[in-house]
């Protein structure tokens, strides 16, 4: 067996009562627009890349194999 982190993401105080794991497939070049989350959202690129941007920060480009995460509200 082998097991690899992809990410560690401080949650706060907050107590976590459930979780959804959602699979996310977007085509190339395909946008989601503008939008906020109602709960924090952790992700994992498996193939490909995305270009992730919060409002107010700059842009990442993260690759497969990478891990991100973002708070609740952005």
């Amino acid at each position: 067996m082998e097991r690899r982190q992809l990410l560690t993401a401080m949650l706060g105080s907050h107590r976590v009562t459930s979780v959804d794991v959602r699979e996310v497939r977007l085509g190339p070049g395909q946008r989601t627009g503008r939008h906020l989350h109602p709960c924090a959202v952790l992700g994992y690129i498996v193939a490909g890349a995305a270009n992730y941007q919060v409002e107010g920060e700059m842009a990442q480009m993260i690759r497969a194999g990478q891990g991100f995460m973002s708070q609740r509200g952005r």
